[in-house]
């Protein structure tokens, strides 16, 4: 009888640190569904350790997590991954629009406070002064602009600052969740919009890569769906070049332990000669 009790006593403690264990390994976060002008549809999760973009037309994902918030991009339908440094990462935003750089650098003023998607929201708004019809991709052809964050997700600062880059938007503490501009002929455009909210639990992995995939050679290649990889095969045809290539085997860089469990991956060397930057950048106009 005696032995009987010490066995189910154990099991219940078993049973209870089990439980605890399962609910230390999630976390609060977030799911968003959302439209982006440069990204299309996007299934956003959020939570305190991480970042994560899901754009399911191509099924890319754009993953970042604590402490390191290294950014890991990889593809679910191809089984390729890229992975860079935060540094990197912000470099490239910056250099994809000069739009969004001079959009955050002009001074955003609190405007009031409303719903987005069902969230508590507050809004923002930059006026140009000088607003100049044809100034192409420059905040001159930005006459006003209008911001709504969520002031239910907070952020940490390295997240703050990538989506103040990303989207031009003021650096807040908050995630955003409406961004419109008007340009001087009077257009609104919407950069992003929040369609659905939805508070969930998190697992502390899921900002990691899974397992099994093949690095890539570039982040172009991560984006890339077999539809898109046979209208680049045929246009390097057309132009006499090589083929773009996908990588059959690579060495999975080494992966370093990351908080919540995951991995944050060292950043693979560059790659010199690689068909499909050449021809990516032959399509631009480069040498």
């Amino acid at each position: 009888m005696l032995i009987g009790k010490l066995i189910g006593g154990a099991a219940v403690v078993l049973a209870v640190a089990m439980a605890q264990g399962a609910a230390q390994a999630q976390e609060s976060g977030w799911a968003l569904t959302q439209k982006s002008s440069a990204m299309g549809d996007l299934y956003t999760y959020v939570s305190p350790s991480g970042l994560k973009w899901t754009v399911p037309k191509v099924g890319a994902n754009i993953a970042t997590m604590g402490p390191s918030w290294s950014v890991t991009m990889y593809n679910d339908k191809t089984h390729l991954y890229y992975s860079t440094t935060f540094a990197e990462w912000q470099k490239t935003i910056s250099r994809r629009d000069a739009r969004t750089a001079e959009m955050k650098s002009r001074p955003w003023q609190l405007a009031g406070a409303g719903n987005v998607a069902g969230l508590r929201a507050t809004k923002y708004t930059m006026k140009n002064a000088a607003p100049v019809a044809g100034g192409g991709r420059n905040l001159n052809a930005v006459a006003s602009a209008e911001c709504w964050v969520a002031t239910d997700i907070a952020v940490p600062p390295s997240v703050s600052d990538m989506l103040s880059n990303t989207y031009g938007m003021p650096k807040t503490k908050y995630f955003p969740l409406r961004i419109t501009y008007t340009g001087p002929d009077g257009r609104l455009v919407t950069a992003l919009d929040t369609y659905k909210s939805e508070a969930r639990q998190i697992p502390a992995n899921y900002f990691g890569l899974p397992g099994g995939y093949k690095l890539a050679s570039s982040q172009a290649e991560v984006f890339m769906d077999d539809e898109t990889q046979r209208m680049m095969n045929d246009m390097a045809s057309e132009m006499g070049m090589d083929a773009p290539r996908r990588p059959q085997q690579h060495a999975r860089p080494a992966a370093v332990p990351n908080r919540g469990g995951g991995v944050a991956l060292r950043t693979p060397p560059p790659q010199q000669g690689n068909d499909l930057s050449k021809m990516l950048d032959a399509l631009k106009g480069g040498k």
